[in-house]
């Protein structure tokens, strides 16, 4: 089996901190490292998600989010790592830095029709809009009335191109460096490749969030 992607979405990652309970009956030197926050992935019906078919939006393996999806994206970072085939026994290296990965021999660029032996990834904090109707146990937050969910959740592959750029043009025009200030509709889209088909996320802009849902999401991160 190939060791790629092994790096786990570490939840203290992207930029800001999670919110943790200073006043709960509890003892010790706790900091965000000790949370398990939900993941969401992109089901793409291989590995250990393989069960879900292809395109479906899972958190944590456990169940199944609408589509498409609203999210606010609280916090994200870039980083950098190394394609490693299928089936080789290597292990993808990641790096922080563009000048770290070009030091170690690597390229973003198709050379001579070779692919990039390194890519891009983004790994983001995001608030879920679930509705007035969701389920509380999947979408535990309430804010006047609807319900939400935050997780964690990291774009690869070519879901970089239609989901990372989206939320980096965001921040740096019309949401003007607040990230929180916008949401996103979330929807995955099926492409058909030479070796196949394939699904990946894409966001596009959606609704501007009140200055009222913004302090509500950064009581939490």
């Amino acid at each position: 089996m190939p060791k790629t992607e092994t790096k786990p979405i570490s939840k203290d990652e992207p930029t800001g901190d999670l919110a943790v309970a200073a006043g709960s009956h509890a003892q010790g030197d706790f900091n965000a490292s000790d949370i398990i926050m939900p993941e969401l992935r992109l089901a793409q019906g291989a590995g250990a998600w393989g069960d879900w078919a292809k395109g479906k939006l899972i958190i944590d393996n456990e169940y199944e989010i609408e589509k498409p999806a609203t999210v606010t994206v609280l916090s994200y970072k870039k980083s950098y790592v190394e394609y490693v085939p299928y089936g080789s026994d290597e292990t993808s290296r990641f790096f922080e830095t563009e000048a770290e990965l070009l030091e170690a021999g690597l390229s973003l660029k198709w050379v001579d029709n070779q692919r990039p032996s390194a890519n891009a990834l983004m790994d983001t904090m995001i608030c879920v809009h679930g509705g007035a109707e969701a389920d509380p146990i999947e979408f535990p937050y309430e804010f006047e009335g609807n319900r939400y969910l935050f997780c964690a959740w990291r774009i690869k592959g070519t879901s970089y191109a239609t989901a990372g750029k989206p939320i980096v043009t965001a921040d740096a025009t019309f949401l003007k460096n607040n990230i929180r200030g916008g949401s996103f509709t979330m929807e995955p889209k099926k492409v058909d490749g030479a070796k196949g088909s394939y699904w990946v996320n894409s966001l596009k802009r959606d609704e501007l969030n009140s200055d009222e849902f913004q302090k509500f999401v950064s009581e939490f991160m």
